[in-house]
């Protein structure tokens, strides 16, 4: 990395985080660690079930969300024009535990997990997570901390990789009347990769959004900005990132919920050696999403998404287009 280059960095207490617990236990994998979290976190919450007054299976304290979704993906692999293909079917499993740290307070703790199965195609991966959430008006607060491992990637150099991820996410919005919202959002993620040591990343982020909601709930639209900086050990994988998107909210039953998300991406690389691969590097994506959530009988419900990306760069091997079709079936008590 180029140590005369300007660089976003993460805030001082994350550094330290970073360098006092991750580094120290870089040998040994987080997921039996955040696994013991959960259960940990499962333990304090079970005796929230037994609430004077129950509401439904689990009393009005905890909430219990599970869900199976099936995607297809088209091109998975981003292949450029012209080269071959490959279309990856997943199914994916999670579950989501949530409790009230108060019978009365806004404040709550939860848990979740997820296994991704690639169809024999890939390993498959998995996700574990904690988080403490203040669900309230006019301030909303939402703490995740999230360990991925095996998840393929695309993010850094020009090959599929698999990769392990420890993720601190900080979301915080602010209701400054009936019509406006405003959200902060912070994201670092530490990055390890299977094969190619030299992609192994620190990528920051902060961004912010606002969102207007004085038309009810038949539509909320929502724009957002969100820059960061990934930071690689090798310095050919350098570059700035910033997300800008537009996203639409509609619930015009009871009984249905519709999103649309329109998203532009650009990355520049930093890479200052003029016989570099990624000099003077640019790449653009645009992404549509559309999501649509139906319940259908008492705590069942029917997910639907699909995305399409279409990706531009100065680099003719990353250009490329993918879609992405799934459908999932939720339950929650």
């Amino acid at each position: 990395m180029d140590p005369n280059r300007k660089s976003f960095t993460p805030p001082r207490f994350l550094r330290r985080f970073h360098k006092r617990f991750l580094n120290r236990f870089s040998s040994v994998s987080l997921i039996p660690i955040t696994a013991l979290a959960v259960a940990m976190l499962l333990l304090l919450l079970v005796p929230c079930a037994r609430a004077e007054e129950e509401e439904g299976l689990w009393g009005d304290r905890l909430e219990l969300e599970a869900r199976i979704f099936g995607a297809s993906f088209d091109n998975f692999f981003q292949a450029p024009p012209g080269a071959p293909e490959n279309d990856v079917t997943t199914t994916r499993v999670e579950a989501r535990l949530t409790g009230k740290l108060q019978e009365e307070g806004p404040w709550k703790l939860y848990g979740q997990a997820a296994f991704i199965d690639y169809d024999g195609a890939l390993d498959n991966a998995s996700e574990l997570g904690v988080g403490i959430l203040r669900d309230s008006r006019p301030h909303r607060f939402d703490l995740f901390l999230q360990r991925q491992q095996d998840r393929p990637s695309f993010d850094v150099g020009d090959e599929f990789d698999r990769v392990d991820v420890d993720r601190l996410v900080l979301e915080y919005s602010y209701r400054l009347d009936r019509d406006w919202e405003l959200t902060a959002l912070g994201t670092y993620e530490d990055q390890t990769f299977a094969v190619t040591r030299g992609k192994d990343n620190e990528f920051p982020t902060l961004g912010g959004a606002v969102r207007y909601r004085g038309w009810g709930s038949e539509l909320s639209p929502e724009v957002g900005i969100e820059i960061g900086d990934r930071d690689a050990v090798d310095p050919n994988e350098d570059h700035d990132q910033i997300d800008l998107w537009l996203k639409l909210r509609s619930a015009p039953t009871r009984r249905l919920y519709l999103s649309l998300r329109y998203r532009y991406r650009t990355r520049d690389y930093d890479v200052g050696v003029p016989t570099a691969s990624n000099f003077g590097r640019e790449d653009d994506r645009q992404q549509w999403a559309l999501a649509a959530n139906v319940k259908t009988v008492r705590h069942l419900s029917v997910d639907f998404y699909y995305a399409y990306e279409n990706a531009d760069s100065t680099k003719a091997s990353r250009n490329y287009t993918t879609s992405l079709l799934g459908v999932g079936l939720k339950v929650n008590y």
